[in-house]
């Protein structure tokens, strides 16, 4: 190393356990007239990812497209996938409505799992199937970020994760609202 240049650091390799950032060039100058060279590099703080999730449609009639849009924020730049699970159609609650449905009576329902590559923060949409038939359909929504492992989520029970799909006529007799 030379007095007054200045360097960069990458880290590539690191043993099971530390954690590499996706940024990971820390740059450094030697000052001039330094008589000892050291460089210390700290491991970079973990990120802790975050979701926000809305559906596409909260309501609509047989034939409408279930999608889900997962917004990631917190990521440090770090590739990932998003699993998303539809479940449904799960009959409404006792009130007719999908919104205060418990986490059991939706896992209790048919499922639909679905992958999506994410590379970092940003907008992503889970297209699912179209629905067939009357009920609630509800999303839940994993990200995991590589290679930090680090995991943010959300569940079908958040007020922004169901759709109500009901069937002209079936809507009076209290079978979805």
């Amino acid at each position: 190393m030379t007095d007054g240049s200045t360097y960069e650091l990458i880290e590539t390799a690191a043993p099971v356990g530390y954690y590499i950032a996706a940024n990971n060039v820390t740059t450094f100058t030697i000052p001039a007239g330094a008589t000892i060279d050291e460089v210390i590099v700290a491991d970079a703080p973990v990120p802790s990812p975050t979701v926000a999730t809305q559906v596409t449609s909260d309501s609509g009639l047989p034939g409408t497209v279930l999608s889900d849009v997962v917004t990631v924020s917190g990521d440090d730049g770090e590739a990932g996938v998003i699993i998303a699970t539809l479940y449904g159609p799960v009959a409404p609650s006792a009130t007719g409505s999908c919104r205060d449905l418990t986490l059991a009576q939706w896992e209790a329902g048919a499922t639909q799992t679905f992958t999506t590559d994410i590379t970092g923060n940003g907008a992503y949409t889970i297209t699912g199937p179209t629905s067939a038939s009357a009920g609630c359909y509800g999303w839940s929504d994993t990200i995991t970020l590589t290679p930090s492992s680090t995991t943010g989520s959300s569940s079908p029970t958040s007020p922004t994760e169901s759709t109500a799909i009901t069937v002209p006529g079936l809507l009076r007799q209290g079978v979805v609202h």
